[in-house]
């Protein structure tokens, strides 16, 4: 866990694992769950969260069988492991943090705390985005990728 971080971390990773009893809301097994992630994760629901992408969603999912990953990287963020406990400042490299400014699932201060913790990086935080900005604001993405790769050629 990155250590400082209000509050709205501490909520962030109940919403990440969920609550004791309660089935973990990033690990969805049944199309009312999936339904729910995906109102999280997009910002633009009559777009995303529709029947058709809950399908798709759900179906895909249960067809991957990526619920072992999800289980344990939240098992992992119960027990307060995470990869990048203390190696943010070891990042040498420019780095590129692309955030919607709406996104309900990664608080903004999380973001904010990630670009101070790594030495020159940058952080653009997209309008009317939620979780999803390569794919709710394509253009707008690729666009700030291509600029911060061409800055460093």
């Amino acid at each position: 866990m990155l250590h400082g971080i209000t509050s709205d971390l501490s909520n962030w990773e109940a919403l990440l694992v969920g609550y004791p009893g309660q089935p973990n809301p990033f690990n969805p097994s049944t199309r009312e769950a999936a339904k729910q992630l995906l109102s999280r994760v997009f910002y633009n629901q009559k777009t995303f969260v529709t029947y058709a992408g809950v399908e798709q969603f759900f179906n895909t999912r249960m067809s991957v069988g990526d619920g072992y990953t999800i289980k344990r990287l939240t098992e992992s963020r119960m027990r307060r492991q995470d990869l990048l406990d203390d190696r943010l400042p070891a990042l040498k490299r420019p780095t590129l943090l692309i955030q919607g400014r709406q996104d309900k699932l990664t608080p903004a201060a999380l973001s904010e705390r990630l670009k101070q913790e790594i030495t020159g990086s940058e952080l653009l935080m997209l309008d009317n985005c939620g979780h999803a900005p390569p794919i709710k604001k394509p253009n707008e993405f690729n666009a700030a990728a291509v600029r911060f790769l061409s800055e460093r050629r």
